[in-house]
């Protein structure tokens, strides 16, 4: 804050309002703050002021002062000091200084030692309260405290609440406890459903690879079959027809493989109905994996 704004500031004082110059005071201080006001109507003001006041040796706080001059008004009802009252609440709305909030902090500091970290704002709240009160009312002697009866009622009263207070957040733990041990067991049963599904997805991929592999092989084993089918009959019949047993028994022997590469064949389609069968359970159970994640 500006130095020569405090100077002026200094008017605000009750016992200076008897100052032959206090109006050109109000005018300095107007003119300082960012405000709008009317200087001759400011003037007439603080001379009216000055007028109600002259012999006026009464000790008032300065708050209760001016709040009685701005509570002042004529007989027609309309506010005495109306721009008088603008311009000294502007002023008396300045901070003049941070040393009550450092104090504050100061005091916080000193109550919360390594030893109490985890005391709560309440309780924070409650130890300076009664700091306070000790130092503005007893000047910190604690044995000028009087022991009343109302006094003795009101610390069983606040035990009580203290107790019932403390009962309250120990239930708040144990439910936030059962909470946390709830949530944690819902984790767990999330992620093994999802590496159940996982693995699941993984089961049902290599099986339609697997299907999908055995189904080729089984297209190109009934194509060889067909052909050997085909060239057998084709040389059986000529072998007849020339009476040339060679190619009767090679007729014979093409035969013999398509038997076997039948059987072969079969054994084949078992294995795809197995693997079928595998396949479209893990379906099943991936859908219900699924809904369930």
């Amino acid at each position: 804050m500006d130095y020569s704004l405090m100077k002026y500031l200094a008017i605000l004082n009750p016992k200076k309002q008897n100052s032959e110059t206090c109006h050109k005071d109000f005018l300095k201080i107007a003119n300082t703050l960012p405000v709008a006001f009317e200087e001759t109507a400011l003037t007439n003001e603080c001379l009216l002021l000055m007028q109600h006041q002259k012999g006026n040796q009464e000790e008032q706080r300065i708050e209760t002062y001016w709040g009685n001059i701005f509570k002042r008004t004529f007989d027609n009802g309309e506010k005495m000091f109306p721009n008088l009252e603008h311009i000294l609440k502007a002023a008396l709305a300045l901070s003049h200084g941070n040393a009550d909030v450092e104090r504050g902090f100061s005091c916080s500091g000193r109550i919360l030692i390594p030893e109490r970290a985890n005391m709560c704002q309440r309780t924070l709240d409650a130890h300076l309260t009664v700091k306070s009160a000790l130092k503005n009312m007893y000047e910190n002697k604690i044995h000028l405290v009087p022991l009343t009866p109302e006094l003795m009622k009101l610390a069983r009263t606040a035990y009580i609440r203290y107790k019932t207070y403390c009962e309250e957040q120990k239930q708040k733990e144990e439910i936030k406890k059962l909470e946390k041990k709830r949530n944690e067991e819902l984790d767990r049963e999330k992620k093994e459903l999802k590496r159940k599904y996982e693995e699941t997805k993984t089961i049902i991929e290599e099986g339609e690879t697997t299907l999908k592999k055995i189904r080729e092989e089984e297209k190109i084993k009934r194509e060889t079959i067909d052909r050997l089918i085909k060239n057998a009959n084709a040389m059986l019949k000529g072998g007849i027809k020339e009476k040339d047993m060679v190619s009767v028994n090679m007729a014979k022997s093409l035969l013999e493989t398509v038997v076997k590469e039948r059987k072969e064949e079969e054994q084949q389609i078992q294995e795809e109905e197995k693997i079928q069968k595998i396949v479209d359970k893990k379906k099943n159970a991936l859908i219900t994996n699924f809904f369930n994640l």
